[in-house]
């Protein structure tokens, strides 16, 4: 109603008062006010996601680490919702000085495939049509767990059910990378190893 007022003295020439204008700069306010302009946190179904090499939250074997034969563990995991189009699998270190150290991202897994065997590389047993990212150990393939001795340091696998193939660029982030998979995500599953060195 005011902001009529104002239109119509403003087509009859006349000078809206001041009165007249603060009240519509209020009005606009409290518009603007009643709207919700933050973005809701995107709800994601769980996935189980497990190892026959070892538990959650358990020692991670030296064959799957640099002290052994550097082998990614055996993994297995739950179907995805009924619209996932692909997986993807990564494996960071949080423990890190320097931030999250990406060990492994091997995605656009086929949604049928539900386990990983042993030792996969791109060249041995990796699912068709699965593409590794570069690790930040500059391979193109599982990097094991190799922290300075002294220290326990957690390792984190995460599966992702993905809504979409997907395109990584060699040389992001560790975060960089789970947030985009997060954003393409219907569900997400992990599983946590620890590994120290003497």
């Amino acid at each position: 109603m005011v902001i009529l007022q104002v239109y119509n003295r403003v087509l009859q020439g006349l000078r809206p008062t001041a009165s007249l204008i603060g009240a519509v700069v209020l009005i606009a306010s409290l518009s603007a006010g009643c709207q919700d302009t933050t973005v809701p946190e995107k709800h994601l179904l769980h996935m189980t996601l497990a190892s026959k090499a070892f538990v959650a939250g358990g020692k991670i074997p030296q064959r799957n680490t640099c002290d052994g034969f550097g082998y990614s563990p055996p993994l297995e995991w739950t179907l995805g919702p009924p619209d996932t189009a692909c997986f993807a699998i990564t494996c960071t270190d949080p423990s890190t000085s320097g931030g999250e150290f990406n060990h492994w991202v091997l995605y656009n897994i086929p949604p049928m495939v539900t386990h990983l065997p042993e030792g996969v590389t791109p060249t041995l047993n990796a699912p068709p049509g699965a593409t590794f990212l570069a690790n930040d150990f500059e391979h193109l393939a599982y990097g094991g767990p190799c922290p300075p001795p002294g220290s326990t340091h957690h390792y984190v696998f995460r599966i992702y059910a993905l809504d979409g193939p997907v395109n990584l660029t060699s040389g992001a982030s560790a975060a960089v990378i789970n947030n985009l998979l997060r954003a393409h995500s219907l569900a997400v599953g992990q599983l946590e190893g620890l590994y120290a060195r003497k």
